[in-house]
Formats: C-alpha cells, structure tokens, sequence
C-alpha cells in the first residue's frame, strides 16, 4: 500500500514544481510575447550560443564526431567547446534535432528560471522545514536580475540552476553516512562543472566555506571517506570537459584575462541598491546611474532587493549562530568581497586606489576561471536567498503568527518581491538566411566558407562584433567550416597561429600588405590551402572605401544576392567550382560593367548592377535595352537612392535607353525597378524566352536618405552616407558638433518594439563650464530628459519610446544649448562653436555593451 504522506509530499513537490513554471512563464516569456521559433531572449551573443546548440547537434547526429571539438569555427585550428554549457547541449539534441536550436535555447533559458527556483526551494525546506517560506527562497534566486541580465547572452553564468542542488547534497552527504548521498553530490558537482565551469568553482568555494565551518564533521573515518570518494567520483565524471579546460590552461596563453579587463568588470558598490535597468517602471531611474558603471549590463546588474536585505539582515542578526546558517554567511561575505573586484567601485568612479580582497581570485589558480568578479553575484544571490528565509521564519515565530496569517504575509512577500525583481528582458529577431546559404547547403561536398569582414578584423563596422548575429546564424544554415569566429579566448590565438602566418589571410582580416604577393591569385590559394569554396562579402558590415579595396584585390567576377535587404552579399566562387547561381532571389545575378555588354534577366522580383570603376568618371553613359511583357510598365533607373530616369516600356518592342551617370572611384549600385508584376513570356504567351530583358521590381522608399541597420555603428570619422547638420570636418576618430544645433537623417525599413539610441561623445568645456547640456529631438519629439558631457568620452543608452522612431526618414537633432567659442572663452584663437565631439551613434535593440 502507497505511503500517504509521501503521496502527499510528492504530490507538493509537483504542485510546487508547476507554480515556478508558470511564474517563470508569466515573468521571463509574457512580457515579450516571446516567439520561439522567430526570436531570441537577450540579444548579440545569444546566437552564438544557438549555434552552439546546433553543432552538438549536427556533429552528434551527422557528422558523428565528438562535439566537444568543434572543427567548423576557426578552420583549419578548430575550437575545443570550453566555455561552458556542454552537459546543457548535450542533452537538449534531442529537442534541438526536433524543433531547431532557437526554439531550443529558448526552452533552455525558461528551463533555469524553473530549475533555479524549485532546486532552491529543496534546499530551503531541507534547512528549515517550512514549504511556503522555502518557496520564496525559490523566486529570490531564480528571478534575481543578475539572472535575467545575464540572460542577455551569457550562458555559462544564468546556468547556476544546479547549483541548490549540489548544496542539498552536500548537507546530506555529511548528515549521514549513505553512500547514495555522495554519489548524487558527485554527480551533481560535475553536472555544474559541464554546465557551468564559473558555477562549478562557485561550487567548490561553497564547499570549502561549508568544512571549514564544519571542520570537526572531518574527525569521524565516515566523513573523511565520504569526501575522497566525492572528490573521486568528481573527477571522473568532469573528465571529458577537464581534459580540454587543462589542455587549453597549457596551450592557450589567451585564456588569461588582463588585470585592467577583470577591474572594469568589478561590481559597483551601488549596483547592488539599484534596480535593475531592464525593470518596466523603475528602469527610466536607473539607466543613467548605470550608465556610468563600468562593465556591461549583462553583467553589473547586481541588484538584491530591498525586502530580501531586509529579511537578511534580520537573519543575519537573530540566527548567525546557527550552524546551519554560517556556511551561507561566510560565503556571502567571502563572495561579495569578491564581487567588488581589485579597486571599489562607486557610481562609476573608483574611490581608491588601493587593492580590496577582490584582488585574490585573479591569483588564485581555478578562482580565476571565473574571469568577472560582478559574476560572484550568484553565490551572493544564492546564499542571501538562504540566509533571508531564515530571517523571515524569525520573524513569523517571534510575533507567533498564526498558519493563515503566515500564509497572507508570505503571498504579500512575493508579490513584492516580484515587483522590485520583474525585468522585461530585450528580444531579438532571429536574422533570415540569404538564399545564397540556402542554395549550398544542398552541396554535399566538404568545404570552407569565408565570411568578410570576419569577425574581429579591423575594418569590421559593427558593434561589438555583431556581425556574428548573422554569421553564426547562417553557418546553422549553410552547415559549412567558416575561416574565423567570435569567441574571445580563441580569436587572438588563432590570428596568431593561422591568420599572421598566412599573407593573403592576413590582409583580408587586417589590410596588411607587409609579405602579400600581388601576383598570386588569392582565389586559387586560398581553395587549395584551406578548402575555401566561396568568398562572401558582406558590404553593409565594411567602409566603402575598404569595400573598393577588396574589391580591387578579388577581382570583379562575382556574385550578388540581396534576397536579404538588412545583409546583401558579394560572392566570390572558386572557379574550378563555378555554378549557375542566377537564381539567388531578390537581387539575383550581378553583372559587372568595365566597358563590356550588359547582360540582361529573366527575374522573379528585381535587379540590381554594380558598376565597378577604377577612377571617378564625371560623365558616363549607361546604355540598356528593356521590353515589356503584355502591359507597358514604367522602369526606374536609381543610383544611390536617387532615381535619375523613369520610363514607360512597351510591350512587344525593345527599348533602348541611355542614362548619362556619374560614377565614382570603386563600386556603384544601380538598381532596375518596376512599377508592375512581372510575369515571364513563357509563362503567358507562350514565346522563347528573351535574355535580353532587363526586368526588375522592389521600389526603395523615396523618403530614405541612407538605409541604416539596427546593431549597427556610425562612425563619425566619416558619415558621408547620411544626411547631417551642423558638423565641423572629421578629427582623429571624432567630429565636432557646430553651433547649437546638429541632426543627422537616415532611413528605416523597420522599428522593432524596445529600441537604444547610443551615443559616444564627449563635450566641450573650460575652465567655469564643466559640462555639455544635451537636449536631444528624435522627429520633432523631444525627450524629456537632459543629459550631461564632461570632457571624457564616455557611452550613454537611452530608451527611446516607442512611436517616435517610423519606417522611412528618420532625424536625431542634439540642441546644445552652452555650444561655444573657445575663442569667446578667451583659451584659444579657435572661433568654432562647439558643444559635442561625437565618436559614434547606434540604434539597438538592448543598451550598447548589455549582451
């Protein structure tokens, strides 16, 4: 007969498994009316994780190789998978296989919101016998906002749910002498490690802070035991990973983090009374002061909770002798020492100069693994959701509530505790794959793809690198080897054990011409070295005058395919290797012009020719011929957004038209457009079809001026490509505002719902005017608050609400009211009137440097 009490308790268990699940869903999900399949929680380095995802996949279920190398990223070198969520992928192929692995990191990131909190709740109810007062230790370590920051994109530290478990475990594996507890503790320990190695050494200073308050468990043989065997079983369950952590600690001087790298990335003393800058109502408060915070938010959000501190201090003070609760202060305490870095940290400014203990992991052999001391926040979150039940048990025994009355003030206590922690987490768009990806992912044969610029190389114009936003989510299409990567421990040892070895390579990263020999086809070269099949540039990620140079260098026999309008591509295709790619969708096949025939399409939407020029030439002509299928239409001939002829063409009789341009040094685009449907002869009347047609639709806006990519950078060391005002000319890296007013215009094809407006600048000041006031405009919509430039370049995020920014032409105004003379302040004979020295202006979809 079943036992009905631990019917009971296990049905509990389920009930209260369930509730996480639905708050979970409720906090991280709703808000963001999430699409699985179609986005991401957080946003830049997320895909990389997904993609991630997709190799275990791939390399287990097709390749059939060992996934914990990765052979596809950083070809030929490879990349051992060292960074952390290696058990995580493992086990989630099977849902990855199923369902892709966007919807799949997606589940994962709900999966340790759930996790985090029910293993915590165990932890709580095994410490103080008490469901309902455990279950909100559950919502203070799973729903803290160092989670959902890290959620940003920042596996390896929001996956800590196992850790409450491996604590649990540790409990009873010294509480008796069950040979199971220990086995499980094991397990447990090196599922962190593989899930997490920063969790797994948070793991371990647990355990250490727990023996050393515990010291005399070690005098009984059974305890001693019970430890040799955990540290055992430990090391054998971690090995796989442990092996390629030690073999890259020997091999890759690279993993080290620089000491003024592991500073900037302290916790700020007054982050951790800060709400977070992610929360609906109280993020508009918070955003400047984090602004001025060193790090990024995905990793200075640091923020307790004013009632969790509460609650603590009244454990801390009525129950610090207990010897259940001193494990968890001690570490807090070590933890949050820790948390604070080298130098502390206030509002930005370091208040001394002299080293805190948080000095100590960066020497420390395995407490350096963990890289960020703000990451300590999760053991600090760990232990206060500890150490703050047992302050809210004291206080319910102390004024001796009744059970229902426990019940009231427990319910009151998580609906406030929600309050301060709920965060809306940013979202982004999972980018669409060009056909061109699509197209040799049915090519069956072993190959590399380089993708240019590639990520990290110097004349990349993207933030932070996000241009792996795109990379990484097309390799999960193409299913190819890529030259390069993003992952930071393995970029600088593979530039210098493959790039700076390799001319060619090398100047496609870098430009460098030092040992580059002109003579070789690099085409040539780089297939037979490296396997390289095609070439793809990506022009929207590169400087024009950079595009001209590569283009000079590879030559003009390549391909176009703006099938995707946010990323066109320019492909080069080894010519032992040519195909038919006339098909690539949108923009099909480009045809480039040097004083040849054009030839002309049969295409499904539109066309576009790039004009390749060696010099500026003032006065040229275009010469084409166009006939109509069935219906006149009117054919548009832009250049640069500008329609230079609109033209009626008939059915039945070519048309020749000549269209005198203006073409500059390098690369120009004309793009061919329609008025009509097209529709193919064959498809209608039955005639052969004519090559000769020139045939193109997909009207641009008139209104856009330049069309400006989300995550992207202007640099305003040259902002030629947009309309601007009130600008003095380019300086080293920067560009001075003139007068009080200056406006920069770009166009949008597309406003997501949560946008930043970024902007790196400094102002000008003197001696009695120790600031910049900027009041800024986003169409005529001012917003209301004032911000304030010293003479330090420095980032500011600002939300902009939603309505201000539309689709088409768009206009940032800075209105800077104490703009003025150096010569009027009587420092200089310099008679401009300056306000800002503006290095660079991005709209993104989460605060600049929060992923």
């Amino acid at each position: 007969m079943v036992n009905l009490n631990s019917f009971l308790k296990n049905k509990i268990y389920f009930v209260v498994l369930l509730l996480y699940a639905l708050i979970s869903y409720v906090m991280v999900y709703l808000p963001v009316s999430l699409d699985i399949f179609k986005m991401y929680l957080g946003g830049g380095e997320v895909v990389m994780w997904s993609n991630y995802f997709w190799w275990f996949d791939y390399a287990v279920t097709s390749l059939h190789i060992n996934p914990l190398y990765n052979s596809y990223l950083y070809y030929p070198m490879g990349m051992d998978m060292i960074e952390g969520g290696l058990l995580s992928m493992f086990l989630f192929i099977p849902i990855t296989h199923v369902i892709g692995s966007t919807a799949s990191y997606n589940i994962y990131v709900l999966l340790t919101f759930i996790l985090s909190g029910f293993g915590i709740f165990l932890l709580a109810d095994y410490l103080i016998n008490d469901k309902k007062i455990a279950f909100i230790s559950g919502l203070i370590f799973s729903f803290c906002p160092f989670h959902f920051a890290a959620c940003l994109g920042h596996l390896h530290t929001f996956s800590y749910f196992l850790l409450p478990f491996f604590a649990l475990y540790v409990h009873k594996m010294f509480d008796s002498s069950s040979k199971i507890n220990v086995i499980i503790c094991s397990i447990f320990f090196a599922c962190n490690a593989l899930t997490s190695w920063t969790v797994g050494i948070m793991a371990l200073l647990f355990l250490g802070m727990y023996l050393i308050i515990n010291v005399n468990i070690l005098k009984k043989r059974d305890n001693q035991l019970n430890l040799l065997s955990f540290t055992f079983l430990s090391s054998i369950f971690i090995s796989p990973g442990l092996y390629y952590i030690v073999k890259n600690i020997v091999s890759n001087k690279f993993l080290d983090f620089p000491i003024d790298n592991f500073i900037e990335y302290s916790a700020d003393l007054l982050g951790f009374v800060v709400p977070s800058p992610f929360h609906p109502l109280l993020g508009s408060f918070s955003i400047p002061i984090y602004n001025n915070f060193t790090g990024n938010f995905s990793e200075n959000v640091v923020f307790i909770g004013y009632l969790v501190l509460l609650f603590a201090l009244v454990g801390f003070i009525f129950c610090r002798r207990n010897k259940e609760i001193l494990p968890y202060i001690v570490t807090f305490v070590v933890a949050f020492l820790f948390s604070l870095g080298p130098i502390l940290h206030i509002n930005g400014s370091k208040v001394t100069n002299l080293f805190f203990p948080g000095i100590l992991p960066f020497f420390i052999p395995g407490l350096d693994m963990i890289r960020v001391p703000a990451r300590y926040d999760i053991l600090i979150m760990f232990c206060l959701s500890i150490i703050a039940v047992y302050g809210i048990k004291f206080l319910f025994q102390r004024y001796q509530l009744k059970n229902h009355h426990q019940v009231f003030f427990c319910i009151l206590i998580i609906c406030m505790i929600l309050f301060e922690f709920i965060v809306v987490i940013p979202t982004q768009n999972v980018v669409s794959s060009p056909l061109f990806y699509h197209k040799i992912s049915t090519e069956v044969e072993d190959y590399t793809i380089m993708d240019i610029p590639a990520q990290g190389s110097s004349f990349e114009q993207s933030i932070n690198g996000l241009s792996l936003i795109y990379y990484d989510e097309y390799q999960k299409t193409h299913r190819k080897k890529v030259i390069g990567g993003y992952q930071t421990k393995f970029y600088p040892l593979y530039i210098e054990k493959i790039v700076k070895k390799d001319p060619i390579l090398s100047y496609l990263f870098f430009f460098d011409k030092s040992d580059l020999d002109m003579e070789i086809n690099p085409l040539n070269y780089l297939n037979d070295k490296y396997g390289i099949r095609y070439i793809v540039i990506h022009p929207r990620f590169i400087d024009n005058g950079d595009l001209n140079k590569l283009l000079s260098y590879l030559g003009n026999d390549f391909y176009y395919d703006n099938s995707i309008k946010q990323d066109p591509l320019i492909v080069y295709q080894f010519q032992n290797s040519k195909k038919n790619f006339t098909n690539l969708g949108v923009n099909e096949k480009i045809d480039i012009i040097k004083g040849t025939q054009i030839n002309t399409r049969y295409l499904s939407e539109n066309m576009s020719l790039f004009l390749y020029r060696e010099e500026d030439v003032p006065v040229s002509m275009l010469s084409l011929k166009a006939m109509s299928n069935q219906h006149q239409r009117t054919l548009s001939i832009i250049q640069d957004g500008v329609i230079q002829k609109e033209l009626l063409i008939a059915p039945g009789l070519f048309a020749i038209i000549n269209i005198p341009l203006k073409l500059r040094k390098g690369l120009n685009i004309i793009d061919l457009q329609i008025s009509q449907d097209y529709n193919k002869p064959s498809n209608t009347s039955g005639r052969k079809e004519d090559n000769s047609w020139i045939i193109a639709i997909q009207p641009e806006l008139p209104e856009i001026i330049c069309p400006y990519f989300f995550n992207t950078s202007i640099n305003f060391n040259n902002i030629s490509h947009y309309s601007k005002d009130g600008y003095y000319l380019a300086e080293d890296g920067f560009r001075w505002t003139k007068g009080t007013l200056s406006s920069i215009e770009f166009g949008l094809t597309s406003v997501p719902a949560n946008v930043y407006l970024n902007i790196e600048a400094a102002g000008f000041t003197a001696p009695g005017l120790n600031n910049q006031t900027v009041l800024l405009s986003i169409n005529e919509k001012n917003l209301s608050q004032k911000y304030f430039f010293e003479s330090e370049f420095k980032n500011i995020s600002i939300s902009i609400p939603q309505g201000y920014l539309k689709n088409g032409l768009n206009t940032i105004t800075f209105y800077l009211p104490n703009a003025t003379s150096p010569k009027k302040l009587e420092i200089s004979d310099d008679g401009r009137i300056l306000g800002l020295s503006v290095r660079s202006l991005s709209l993104t979809t989460f605060p600049k440097g929060g992923y």
